[in-house]
């Protein structure tokens, strides 16, 4: 399953009380759309390039970012197509898994609950 070992599924914010969290709203229909709200609400940098490449630099650096933990909290999977929905997913796992413990920051991407099987799906 893509993300298995890298998301996590929770109906309930339970992250350090000192985390970053970007919430990325329902109903996001379009990767500009989803691309757009990473800039900003995670307060991506202004060199961003509203792709999937830049999206990954960006989550491999987070230089900008004060808090050591940065939480990408989803309340539902985004409506992108499934290509493009698997490249999304892709990058996120990929970032997650950049970080090791001891570095500057650590990255979680979280769902809903109800997000697994939709996940899975995509295998």
């Amino acid at each position: 399953m893509i993300g298995a070992n890298s998301f996590g599924f929770t109906d309930t914010r339970a992250f350090d009380a000192d985390a970053f969290v970007v919430q990325i709203p329902a109903g996001l229909t379009s990767a500009d759309a989803l691309l757009q709200i990473l800039f900003e609400r995670a307060r991506l940098p202004g060199y961003f390039g509203f792709n999937w490449d830049a999206l990954s630099d960006c989550l491999r650096d987070l230089h900008w970012v004060a808090c050591r933990q940065v939480v990408l909290w989803h309340a539902d999977v985004p409506r992108l197509s499934r290509e493009e929905l698997r490249t999304y997913f892709d990058v996120l796992a990929e970032c997650v898994a950049s970080w090791a413990p001891g570095d500057a920051h650590s990255l979680k991407v979280v769902f809903p609950s109800a997000a697994r099987p939709q996940l899975a799906d995509l295998d």
